[in-house]
């Protein structure tokens, strides 16, 4: 997830094609798309 277009594109996915579709109420799914993207990001050794 170091590619920003890369990144930019899966948050975009998350948000306007997955997150429609699912039937959550309580959550914050702008927040939880970007803690998944933050999982991704390499750590420093």
């Amino acid at each position: 997830m170091q590619d920003s277009a890369f990144r930019e594109a899966a948050y975009r996915l998350m948000l306007n094609e997955q997150a429609p579709t699912l039937q959550i109420t309580d959550v914050d799914l702008d927040q939880y798309a970007l803690s998944l993207l933050e999982r991704f990001l390499p750590t420093q050794r």
